[in-house]
């Protein structure tokens, strides 16, 4: 019985890290998943698993280690919350224009390549935006556009690269 308990504690820890090694993936675009699978697989195992991890702590980092590919964790991030919502929440609306992130957002046009803004995205999700599913819906909603001025950094540096 205490074996059955052992093998299955290291499976479920197996299968952990086997879904961050796909999120890894997804993030540096060197493979095809499926985000919701992936997501919904990390979360169910690291669940069951008996050290557990703050997985938008995850996420946070990949995206402060992973400036250029800051886009793709986003969505990630964003897909994550709304699946902590459970379906529930109601429907997204525009959080963009809530205060709390407009001074992100225009610290991210300002300067593009400083972590410290996208640390500041996160830092504010998890206080403020992380108590109920409604919260976490308009919140996942948020990020999304935080993506679109990585997205719009990015194709503007590649332009000026081939102009």
């Amino acid at each position: 019985m205490i074996l059955s308990r052992l093998n299955s504690a290291k499976s479920e820890e197996r299968l952990r890290d086997v879904m961050l090694t796909r999120l890894s993936e997804l993030v540096m675009g060197t493979k095809q998943h499926y985000s919701r699978a992936v997501l919904m697989t990390l979360m169910a195992s690291n669940s069951r698993c008996g050290e557990k991890f703050d997985i938008l702590d995850r996420l946070e980092s990949m995206c402060v280690a992973r400036i250029p590919r800051c886009a793709r964790v986003l969505m990630l991030t964003a897909e994550f919350l709304a699946l902590s919502a459970h379906g529930k929440g109601g429907l997204r609306s525009g959080p963009a224009a809530n205060p709390s992130f407009t001074v992100v957002f225009e610290a991210i046009k300002k300067d593009p390549d400083d972590r410290t803004h996208v640390q500041n995205l996160y830092r504010i999700a998890k206080q403020k935006w992380m108590r109920t599913e409604t919260d976490m819906i308009r919140a996942g909603e948020l990020v999304p556009a935080e993506k679109c001025l990585f997205f719009k950094y990015n194709q503007s540096r590649f332009n000026s690269i081939f102009k």
